[in-house]
Protein backbone atom coordinates (compact mmCIF):
# COMPACT_ATOMS: atom_id res chain seq x y z
CA UNK A 1 0.00 0.00 0.00
CA UNK A 2 2.00 3.02 -1.18
CA UNK A 3 -0.07 5.70 0.64
CA UNK A 4 0.13 4.07 4.09
CA UNK A 5 1.36 6.35 6.88
CA UNK A 6 2.92 5.56 10.22
CA UNK A 7 0.59 6.52 13.06
CA UNK A 8 2.51 5.40 16.12
CA UNK A 9 5.68 3.55 17.15
CA UNK A 10 5.46 2.35 20.73
CA UNK A 11 8.07 -0.26 21.72
CA UNK A 12 7.59 -3.39 19.65
CA UNK A 13 4.28 -2.23 18.18
CA UNK A 14 3.85 -0.30 14.96
CA UNK A 15 0.56 1.22 13.88
CA UNK A 16 -0.11 2.27 10.27
CA UNK A 17 -3.02 4.12 8.72
CA UNK A 18 -4.21 2.61 5.46
CA UNK A 19 -6.19 4.88 3.14
CA UNK A 20 -9.67 3.84 2.15
CA UNK A 21 -8.84 4.13 -1.55
CA UNK A 22 -6.41 1.17 -1.31
CA UNK A 23 -8.87 -1.43 0.00
CA UNK A 24 -8.37 -3.53 -3.12
CA UNK A 25 -4.72 -4.06 -2.07
CA UNK A 26 -5.55 -5.34 1.43
CA UNK A 27 -5.85 -9.00 0.29
CA UNK A 28 -2.41 -9.06 -1.23
CA UNK A 29 -0.98 -7.24 1.79
CA UNK A 30 -2.35 -9.72 4.31
CA UNK A 31 -1.30 -12.68 2.13
CA UNK A 32 2.30 -11.49 1.94
CA UNK A 33 2.36 -10.75 5.68
CA UNK A 34 1.15 -14.27 6.40
CA UNK A 35 3.76 -15.83 4.13
CA UNK A 36 6.71 -13.68 5.30
CA UNK A 37 5.76 -13.40 8.99
CA UNK A 38 8.80 -15.29 10.29
CA UNK A 39 11.13 -13.65 7.78
CA UNK A 40 10.02 -10.15 8.77
CA UNK A 41 10.02 -10.96 12.50
CA UNK A 42 6.32 -10.30 12.99
CA UNK A 43 4.80 -12.03 15.98
CA UNK A 44 1.18 -11.01 15.24
CA UNK A 45 -0.75 -8.53 13.18
CA UNK A 46 -4.34 -7.35 12.82
CA UNK A 47 -6.63 -4.73 11.27
CA UNK A 48 -9.40 -2.65 12.76
CA UNK A 49 -11.75 0.14 11.74
CA UNK A 50 -11.11 3.60 13.18
CA UNK A 51 -13.08 4.00 16.46
CA UNK A 52 -15.24 6.99 17.35
CA UNK A 53 -12.77 7.97 20.04
CA UNK A 54 -9.99 8.20 17.48
CA UNK A 55 -12.23 10.22 15.17
CA UNK A 56 -13.00 12.76 17.89
CA UNK A 57 -9.36 12.99 18.93
CA UNK A 58 -8.34 13.64 15.34
CA UNK A 59 -11.03 16.28 14.90
CA UNK A 60 -9.87 17.93 18.11
CA UNK A 61 -6.31 18.06 16.90
CA UNK A 62 -7.43 19.61 13.61
CA UNK A 63 -9.49 22.24 15.44
CA UNK A 64 -6.61 23.08 17.78
CA UNK A 65 -4.27 23.40 14.81
CA UNK A 66 -6.76 25.65 13.01
CA UNK A 67 -7.24 27.83 16.12
CA UNK A 68 -3.48 28.21 16.55
CA UNK A 69 -3.13 29.26 12.93
CA UNK A 70 -6.01 31.73 13.27
CA UNK A 71 -4.52 33.22 16.45
CA UNK A 72 -1.32 33.89 14.55
CA UNK A 73 -2.85 35.26 11.34
CA UNK A 74 -6.06 36.98 12.49
CA UNK A 75 -6.68 39.59 15.21
CA UNK A 76 -9.70 39.31 17.50
CA UNK A 77 -13.00 40.63 16.18
CA UNK A 78 -13.13 43.45 18.71
CA UNK A 79 -9.54 44.40 18.09
CA UNK A 80 -10.17 44.24 14.35
CA UNK A 81 -13.22 46.51 14.75
CA UNK A 82 -11.26 49.08 16.75
CA UNK A 83 -8.25 49.07 14.41
CA UNK A 84 -10.22 48.78 11.19
CA UNK A 85 -9.62 52.38 10.15
CA UNK A 86 -5.87 52.00 10.64
CA UNK A 87 -5.74 48.60 8.92
CA UNK A 88 -7.54 49.91 5.87
CA UNK A 89 -4.97 52.66 5.54
CA UNK A 90 -1.99 50.27 5.75
CA UNK A 91 -3.26 47.11 4.07
CA UNK A 92 -3.62 46.81 0.32
CA UNK A 93 -6.77 45.78 -1.48
CA UNK A 94 -5.78 42.09 -1.47
CA UNK A 95 -5.35 41.83 2.34
CA UNK A 96 -7.32 39.29 4.35
CA UNK A 97 -8.54 41.67 7.04
CA UNK A 98 -12.14 40.43 6.74
CA UNK A 99 -11.45 36.79 7.49
CA UNK A 100 -13.57 35.11 10.17
CA UNK A 101 -12.82 32.34 12.60
CA UNK A 102 -14.59 29.67 10.59
CA UNK A 103 -12.77 26.61 9.19
CA UNK A 104 -13.82 23.88 6.82
CA UNK A 105 -13.47 20.14 7.40
CA UNK A 106 -9.84 20.11 6.25
CA UNK A 107 -8.84 22.87 8.67
CA UNK A 108 -8.42 25.54 5.98
CA UNK A 109 -9.50 29.07 6.83
CA UNK A 110 -12.69 30.47 5.29
CA UNK A 111 -12.89 34.17 4.55
CA UNK A 112 -15.98 36.32 4.86
CA UNK A 113 -16.51 40.04 4.42
CA UNK A 114 -17.24 41.57 7.87
CA UNK A 115 -16.79 45.19 6.91
CA UNK A 116 -20.58 45.85 7.04
CA UNK A 117 -21.10 44.51 10.59
CA UNK A 118 -22.61 47.15 12.87
CA UNK A 119 -23.11 46.33 16.55
CA UNK A 120 -26.20 47.59 18.34
CA UNK A 121 -25.68 49.96 21.22
CA UNK A 122 -27.72 51.84 23.81
CA UNK A 123 -31.51 51.69 23.53
CA UNK A 124 -31.42 49.55 20.37
CA UNK A 125 -29.35 46.91 22.12
CA UNK A 126 -31.67 46.97 25.15
CA UNK A 127 -34.76 46.55 22.94
CA UNK A 128 -33.12 43.69 21.08
CA UNK A 129 -32.24 41.91 24.32
CA UNK A 130 -35.73 42.52 25.74
CA UNK A 131 -37.36 41.14 22.60
CA UNK A 132 -35.13 38.06 22.67
CA UNK A 133 -35.89 37.33 26.34
CA UNK A 134 -39.61 37.94 25.78
CA UNK A 135 -39.74 35.52 22.85
CA UNK A 136 -37.77 32.96 24.81
CA UNK A 137 -40.19 33.22 27.72
CA UNK A 138 -43.21 33.11 25.41
CA UNK A 139 -41.99 29.93 23.69
CA UNK A 140 -41.19 28.33 27.03
CA UNK A 141 -44.64 29.20 28.40
CA UNK A 142 -46.34 27.87 25.28
CA UNK A 143 -44.51 24.56 25.56
CA UNK A 144 -45.20 24.28 29.31
CA UNK A 145 -48.73 25.70 29.38
CA UNK A 146 -49.84 23.40 32.21
CA UNK A 147 -47.26 24.83 34.59
CA UNK A 148 -48.13 28.40 33.57
CA UNK A 149 -51.84 27.77 34.20
CA UNK A 150 -51.01 26.26 37.59
CA UNK A 151 -48.93 29.31 38.51
CA UNK A 152 -51.94 31.55 37.92
CA UNK A 153 -54.73 29.33 39.25
CA UNK A 154 -53.16 28.03 42.47
CA UNK A 155 -52.73 31.50 44.09
CA UNK A 156 -56.24 32.49 42.98
CA UNK A 157 -57.77 29.33 44.46
CA UNK A 158 -56.00 29.72 47.80
CA UNK A 159 -56.87 33.43 47.96
CA UNK A 160 -60.53 32.71 47.26
CA UNK A 161 -60.54 29.92 49.86
CA UNK A 162 -58.99 32.24 52.47
CA UNK A 163 -61.59 34.94 51.76
CA UNK A 164 -64.44 32.43 52.03
CA UNK A 165 -63.14 31.13 55.34
CA UNK A 166 -62.62 34.65 56.70
CA UNK A 167 -66.13 35.74 55.70
CA UNK A 168 -67.78 32.52 56.93
CA UNK A 169 -66.61 32.78 60.52
CA UNK A 170 -68.64 35.32 62.48
CA UNK A 171 -66.92 38.44 63.62
CA UNK A 172 -66.85 39.81 67.15
CA UNK A 173 -70.32 40.39 68.55
CA UNK A 174 -71.78 41.51 71.82
CA UNK A 175 -72.62 38.73 74.22
CA UNK A 176 -76.31 37.75 74.31
CA UNK A 177 -78.57 38.73 77.18
CA UNK A 178 -78.54 36.39 80.18
CA UNK A 179 -82.02 35.64 81.64
CA UNK A 180 -81.82 35.69 85.43
CA UNK A 181 -83.24 32.62 87.11
CA UNK A 182 -82.19 29.71 89.29
CA UNK A 183 -82.15 27.27 86.37
CA UNK A 184 -78.50 27.89 85.28
CA UNK A 185 -77.36 26.85 88.80
CA UNK A 186 -78.96 23.41 88.51
CA UNK A 187 -81.05 21.88 91.32
CA UNK A 188 -81.00 24.23 94.27
CA UNK A 189 -82.66 24.54 97.67
CA UNK A 190 -84.32 27.86 98.54
CA UNK A 191 -84.77 28.28 102.31
CA UNK A 192 -87.43 30.78 103.45
CA UNK A 193 -88.95 31.66 106.82
CA UNK A 194 -92.38 32.93 107.74
CA UNK A 195 -93.15 34.27 111.19
CA UNK A 196 -95.81 32.56 113.22
CA UNK A 197 -99.22 34.15 113.31
CA UNK A 198 -98.30 36.15 110.21
CA UNK A 199 -101.01 38.11 108.45
CA UNK A 200 -102.68 37.01 105.25
CA UNK A 201 -100.57 39.51 103.32
CA UNK A 202 -97.28 37.92 104.45
CA UNK A 203 -98.61 34.43 103.72
CA UNK A 204 -99.64 35.44 100.20
CA UNK A 205 -96.22 36.97 99.55
CA UNK A 206 -94.55 33.74 100.70
CA UNK A 207 -96.83 31.68 98.43
CA UNK A 208 -96.13 33.88 95.38
CA UNK A 209 -92.40 33.64 96.16
CA UNK A 210 -92.45 29.84 96.26
CA UNK A 211 -94.69 29.21 93.20
CA UNK A 212 -92.12 29.91 90.37
CA UNK A 213 -89.29 27.98 92.06
CA UNK A 214 -90.36 24.59 90.69
CA UNK A 215 -90.04 25.79 87.07
CA UNK A 216 -86.49 26.97 87.81
CA UNK A 217 -85.22 23.68 89.30
CA UNK A 218 -85.55 25.08 92.79
CA UNK A 219 -86.97 23.38 95.89
CA UNK A 220 -88.57 25.55 98.58
CA UNK A 221 -87.68 24.70 102.18
CA UNK A 222 -89.52 26.47 104.99
CA UNK A 223 -87.27 27.19 107.96
CA UNK A 224 -88.80 27.62 111.41
CA UNK A 225 -87.17 30.28 113.50
CA UNK A 226 -84.46 32.72 112.49
CA UNK A 227 -83.31 32.24 108.85
CA UNK A 228 -79.82 33.67 109.25
CA UNK A 229 -79.08 31.37 112.18
CA UNK A 230 -80.19 28.41 110.08
CA UNK A 231 -77.95 29.40 107.15
CA UNK A 232 -74.90 29.83 109.37
CA UNK A 233 -75.48 26.44 110.93
CA UNK A 234 -75.86 24.68 107.58
CA UNK A 235 -72.73 26.36 106.25
CA UNK A 236 -70.67 25.12 109.20
CA UNK A 237 -72.06 21.59 108.75
CA UNK A 238 -71.79 21.19 104.96
CA UNK A 239 -68.87 23.51 104.25
CA UNK A 240 -68.25 24.30 100.57
CA UNK A 241 -71.02 21.98 99.36
CA UNK A 242 -73.61 24.36 100.82
CA UNK A 243 -72.56 27.08 98.35
CA UNK A 244 -73.32 24.78 95.42
CA UNK A 245 -77.00 24.13 96.15
CA UNK A 246 -78.09 27.15 98.16
CA UNK A 247 -78.03 30.33 96.08
CA UNK A 248 -80.83 32.53 97.43
CA UNK A 249 -83.12 32.70 100.43
CA UNK A 250 -85.86 34.99 101.76
CA UNK A 251 -87.63 35.84 105.03
CA UNK A 252 -91.14 37.28 105.38
CA UNK A 253 -91.84 39.39 108.40
CA UNK A 254 -94.68 41.59 109.60
CA UNK A 255 -93.85 44.79 111.42
CA UNK A 256 -96.63 47.11 112.56
CA UNK A 257 -99.18 45.67 110.14
CA UNK A 258 -96.70 45.92 107.27
CA UNK A 259 -95.22 43.01 105.39
CA UNK A 260 -91.44 42.96 104.99
CA UNK A 261 -89.41 40.79 102.57
CA UNK A 262 -85.69 40.31 103.18
CA UNK A 263 -83.90 38.73 100.16
CA UNK A 264 -80.64 36.90 100.91
CA UNK A 265 -78.07 35.69 98.36
CA UNK A 266 -74.88 33.65 98.23
CA UNK A 267 -72.02 35.89 97.17
CA UNK A 268 -70.03 32.94 95.78
CA UNK A 269 -72.28 32.61 92.73
CA UNK A 270 -72.45 35.00 89.78
CA UNK A 271 -75.65 37.07 89.43
CA UNK A 272 -77.02 35.66 92.70
CA UNK A 273 -77.86 39.11 94.09
CA UNK A 274 -79.87 40.11 91.01
CA UNK A 275 -81.65 36.72 91.03
CA UNK A 276 -82.62 37.06 94.70
CA UNK A 277 -83.99 40.56 94.08
CA UNK A 278 -85.89 39.32 90.98
CA UNK A 279 -87.68 36.61 93.01
CA UNK A 280 -88.68 39.12 95.69
CA UNK A 281 -89.92 41.69 93.14
CA UNK A 282 -91.81 38.99 91.27
CA UNK A 283 -93.70 38.07 94.46
CA UNK A 284 -94.60 41.72 95.08
CA UNK A 285 -95.73 42.15 91.47
CA UNK A 286 -98.01 39.09 91.68
CA UNK A 287 -99.49 40.48 94.87
CA UNK A 288 -100.33 43.77 93.17
CA UNK A 289 -101.14 42.69 89.58
CA UNK A 290 -102.56 39.21 90.21
CA UNK A 291 -101.32 35.61 90.28
CA UNK A 292 -100.91 35.43 86.48
CA UNK A 293 -98.48 38.38 86.33
CA UNK A 294 -94.74 37.86 86.37
CA UNK A 295 -91.46 39.70 85.83
CA UNK A 296 -88.68 38.53 83.50
CA UNK A 297 -85.24 39.96 84.18
CA UNK A 298 -82.21 39.72 81.85
CA UNK A 299 -78.65 40.84 82.36
CA UNK A 300 -77.32 42.64 79.28
CA UNK A 301 -73.51 42.91 79.02
CA UNK A 302 -71.83 46.26 79.22
CA UNK A 303 -70.87 47.77 75.85
CA UNK A 304 -67.29 47.12 74.81
CA UNK A 305 -64.79 49.81 75.61
CA UNK A 306 -62.32 51.37 73.17
CA UNK A 307 -59.60 48.82 73.91
CA UNK A 308 -61.86 45.85 73.21
CA UNK A 309 -63.22 47.48 70.04
CA UNK A 310 -59.68 48.14 68.77
CA UNK A 311 -58.71 44.52 69.41
CA UNK A 312 -61.78 43.32 67.51
CA UNK A 313 -60.97 45.56 64.55
CA UNK A 314 -57.39 44.32 64.56
CA UNK A 315 -58.54 40.71 64.52
CA UNK A 316 -60.94 41.46 61.67
CA UNK A 317 -58.11 43.02 59.69
CA UNK A 318 -55.86 39.98 60.21
CA UNK A 319 -58.52 37.43 59.26
CA UNK A 320 -60.39 39.41 56.60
Amino acid sequence: VPNASLESNAGAELSFILPKESTHRFEALFTELEQRQEQLGISSYGASVTTMEEVFLRVGKLVDTSMDLQAIQLPALQYQHERRSNDWATDDSSSMSSMTDMTDDSGALITEDCSNIKLNRGLTLFCQQFYAMFMKRAVYSWRNWKMVVAQFLVPLIFTAFALIVAKTFPGPQDSPALPLSLEPYGHTVVPYSLMRNSSVLAQRLARYYVEPLASQKGTAQEVPGDLETYLIMRTSEEGGAFNEHCIVAASFEEIKNKAKIVALFNNQAYHSSATALMLADNALFKLVAGPSASISVANYPQPRNMTETAKDQLMEGQTG
